[in-house]
């Protein structure tokens, strides 16, 4: 099956694979700074599975939508914990 990446490239690749494991096999260099990706304009994360003529754009931690995911991962870290110390207290929004 192909998938059309961000930079106008064409990959060839197996049926039913993840967007982490197409990173992992194909661009090894974006590995590490990989948070979300955006395939066919929406955002997904990186267990999305990938099905044949996807647009596949990464999406890195430096970027707006990717320091937005980081944020909200650790404030819901921050939530589980403080409920595990106090678990009477009431968790809200701002």
């Amino acid at each position: 099956m192909k998938i059309y990446f961000e930079d106008a490239q064409i990959f060839e690749i197996e049926n039913n694979i993840s967007i982490s494991e197409f990173i992992t096999k194909h661009v090894e260099s974006s590995v590490k700074q990989t948070v979300l990706a955006q395939v066919n304009g929406k955002v997904v994360n990186l267990s999305h599975l990938l099905k044949d003529g996807d647009t596949v754009k990464l999406i890195f931690l430096k970027d707006k939508e990717g320091i937005n995911a980081y944020r909200r991962t650790l404030v819901t870290i921050f939530a589980h914990a403080v409920k595990e110390i106090y678990p009477t207290c009431y968790l809200g929004e701002a």
